[in-house]
Parts: C-alpha cells; sequence; structure tokens
C-alpha cells in the first residue's frame, strides 16, 4: 500500500512527447483492495480545443493514440529504481457529435419563442455533429 509509481504518456511509438503538452491532464486514485495490495486509476482529461493540432491525433480513425507506461519504484535521492514497468498502446475514440435534449420545458415539440418576442424559432431534440457546430 502507498508504493510509489511514475507514469508517462507518450506518442504510440512509446518515445516520442505528446505534444501540445497540455492536451492531457491527469488525476490518480488509489483504492485499497487489502493489507497488501490497491488498485492505482489513472484517468484523463483531454483538452478537446488541442485535439486536432495534436501529434497523437490520427484524423482518419478519429483516435488518439498514444502509449502510456507505468512505473512501480523504489525512490532514491538520485533516481528511482524501477521494480516493474507496464506498457499500453491506448486507442481513445473521440466523438466531437453533441446530443442534447430540450426536456421537459413546457414548449411545444417543434418551437420555442425568440428572445426579441414574437418570432418562434425551430428546437428540435437531436444531434449536431461537427461541421454543424463550426459553422454556428
Amino acid at each position: 500500500i502507498n508504493r510509489s509509481y511514475q507514469t508517462q504518456i507518450f506518442a504510440q511509438d512509446c518515445k516520442t512527447p505528446i505534444t501540445p503538452e497540455n492536451l492531457l491532464r491527469l488525476t490518480a486514485e488509489r483504492n485499497p483492495n487489502n493489507d497488501l495490495s490497491e488498485t492505482l486509476t489513472l484517468n484523463y482529461s483531454v483538452d478537446v480545443s488541442l485535439i486536432k493540432s495534436s501529434n497523437v491525433w490520427n484524423e482518419a480513425t478519429k483516435q488518439l493514440n498514444m502509449c502510456q507506461v507505468v512505473q512501480l519504484v523504489l525512490p532514491d535521492e538520485v533516481f528511482a529504481f524501477v521494480i516493474t514497468e507496464d506498457r499500453r498502446v491506448i486507442d481513445i475514440d473521440i466523438n466531437f457529435s453533441t446530443h442534447y435534449s430540450i426536456g421537459d420545458v413546457g414548449l411545444s415539440p417543434n418551437e420555442a419563442e425568440a428572445p426579441t418576442g414574437g418570432e418562434y424559432v425551430p428546437v428540435e431534440e437531436g444531434s449536431a455533429d461537427e461541421e454543424s457546430l463550426e459553422r454556428n
């Protein structure tokens, strides 16, 4: 329990650093399994505004292709002694679509009053794709 670890994310080759550096933000959570072991959960938040400029973005597959390296270490003053290492190539599917729902707001299904009053604009439940989001 409370073992020391190091983690890094690279491009798919497990060597090249990810650019831009602030594409991902890591949060780690430890949960004890018993008196001798624990589960380490690594959660990554992705800055969606930086995805397409990243060196790990694959436009053809709409995926982020990365390599995660996690090491269990014995810390030392000079360097960390690696006890064991886990390398995983991970592919994250990215869907730029947005689904929305107007919910139960007391409006008729297909119209809502515009802020200027008297005029009506269509409001429908559905999906908005990346192209329509960029146009609006």
